[in-house]
């Protein structure tokens, strides 16, 4: 799982992107909004961490520029921030975080964040299979519906 962690806060950042290491994770750490969003361009996340209160621009604003970039449209968005209050949950909410954890998460908290990018990976993959293997059926059986004169 690819996971783009962006924190002001090098620290965090840092230590959270150790954690997602021993979960197996591919990471890459930025620590403001502007080179977060150039990261998740090319990178392409299955999950992107990020906290609301940054510099220049914050983790909603992050989250609204993402949401506008057809590559990243299944990239999991999820709020990693110290406020706590219904406010701030609803405005991350409404800048297209689907995930909310605060500051100090507990690695429980982490770990499920995790297993539900991972299902989500996993349908995702088996919807792809699935109409690969409905592709063929459908090619298979206009093959064999031409008549021979049909192909001339």
């Amino acid at each position: 799982m690819r996971v783009l962690v962006v924190d002001n806060d090098h620290d965090t950042a840092d230590a959270l992107a150790m954690v997602l290491k021993l979960a197996k994770c591919e990471v890459r750490v930025t620590y403001d909004a502007l080179a977060a969003l150039e990261a998740a361009k090319s990178f392409e996340p299955d999950l992107l961490l990020a906290d609301l209160a940054m510099p220049w621009m914050d983790g909603n604003e992050l989250a609204r520029q993402i949401r506008q970039c057809l590559n990243l449209d299944r990239t999991v968005l999820a709020a990693l921030t110290g406020y706590a209050d219904a406010e701030h949950r609803g405005l991350a909410a409404a800048a297209g975080f689907t995930e909310y954890l605060v500051k100090p998460a507990p690695a429980q908290a982490i770990c499920e964040l995790l297993g539900r990018v991972a299902e989500r990976i996993a349908a995702s993959r088996a919807m792809v299979d699935e109409s690969h293997r409905l592709a063929g059926i459908a090619k298979a059986m206009s093959r064999r519906t031409t008549r021979p004169a049909d192909r001339e």
